[in-house]
C-alpha cells in the first residue's frame, strides 16, 4: 500500500482567467479600460474569472487571496475600482493606479492603488433602508 500525496488545492487560489483572457473577452473585454467602478457580488467574480470560493472558516485565507488574486485581474484589464460584496463577510475594494485614475478626473486621488477589506455591519431589527440601486 503506497499512499499518494494529499491533493494540491493551492490550485483553486489561482484565477483560471488572465488579464488577457478578459481583454480578449468578445463581451466585455474592449469595456474594462473604460470601466470607473464595476461592482459584482463573490458568485458573480467566480463566474467571470474561473477562482473558486469556498466561505468555509478553514478557507477563509485562501478565499481573501482567491478574491485579491481575481480582482486585480480585473485592475490589470484597466478597470479602476473594484468591489466584491460578499454578504456577511464584508466587501473587498482595490483601486488601480495613478496612470489609470488621471484617465477618470471624477474619482478621488485619494483612492490610487488603494486596498480595504470591510467588515460587514449587522443592522438592528426592523431597520428601514434605502435599497434604491441596490
Amino acid at each position: 500500500n503506497s499512499s499518494s500525496p494529499p491533493p494540491n488545492n493551492n490550485n483553486r487560489l489561482n484565477t483560471s482567467i488572465t488579464s488577457k483572457d478578459l481583454r480578449l473577452d468578445p463581451i466585455i473585454g474592449a469595456a474594462l479600460p473604460y470601466v470607473d467602478i464595476l461592482h459584482m457580488n463573490e458568485e458573480e467574480l467566480e463566474s467571470l474569472t474561473g477562482c473558486t470560493i469556498l466561505n468555509t472558516t478553514e478557507s477563509q485565507f485562501e478565499d481573501e487571496f482567491a478574491i485579491a488574486s481575481a480582482i486585480n485581474t480585473f485592475l490589470l484589464c484597466g478597470v479602476a475600482v473594484v468591489a466584491v460584496t460578499r454578504g456577511k463577510r464584508g466587501s473587498f475594494i482595490s483601486c488601480g493606479d495613478e496612470a489609470r485614475f488621471r484617465q477618470s478626473p471624477g474619482l478621488p486621488a485619494s483612492w490610487v492603488d488603494c486596498t480595504a477589506k470591510i467588515s460587514a455591519t449587522e443592522l438592528p431589527p426592523d431597520t428601514i433602508i434605502n435599497t434604491n440601486g441596490a
